[in-house]
């Protein structure tokens, strides 16, 4: 129920990193670089995904309304146009990869928000109170540059043109 205390609990705890036990230790560069990191891809993540959205709802409805548009005889160029806008649509979505780019985001975020608690908790590679800041800075490190590593592949992969017919390609 929107509105219901539940359903405010999970909003807030969408964007919610734990505090550390150590109130000095929210001040220090690297949980500062943190907390950035993982609201940016919660935003993009965010953005992506409603763009995502948005556009293949759009483009569902108009596609639906092609074959209604033909059944009752409307002109062709509405029919033609509609069918259009739908390959626009398509193409957009396809060109800026945006499911694609919605999951890897997310995926990102999560796995920045699961160092946050463990680090926070202090188990795992965080226990060892002289090393726990380094190792932070390494993971974070490595999740980010996974990401950059996944998005210049998947703007690589992005569609080019279609091979011509007969072309074998």
């Amino acid at each position: 129920m929107p509105g219901s205390p539940r359903r405010l609990q999970w909003q807030r705890l969408d964007e919610a990193l734990p505090s550390l036990p150590d109130p000095q230790d929210e001040a220090d560069v690297v949980w500062q670089h943190l907390r950035a990191e993982f609201a940016w891809y919660h935003r993009a993540a965010t953005r992506t995904r409603l763009g995502y959205q948005g556009l293949k709802t759009v483009s569902i409805t108009v596609a639906a309304a092609v074959p209604v548009l033909a059944a009752v005889a409307a002109p062709p160029a509405w029919t033609a146009s509609f069918a259009a806008v739908v390959v626009v649509l398509e193409g957009v979505q396809q060109l800026f990869q945006l499911h694609t780019n919605y999951l890897s985001y997310r995926g990102s975020a999560e796995a920045i928000r699961q160092l946050a608690y463990q680090y926070a908790g202090r188990v795992g590679p965080y226990r060892d109170a002289g090393t726990r800041r380094d190792a932070l800075a390494a993971d974070l490190h490595a999740v980010i540059s996974d990401e950059g590593a996944r998005w210049s592949s998947t703007m690589r992969k992005a569609p080019g043109p279609a091979p011509s017919p007969g072309t074998g390609g």
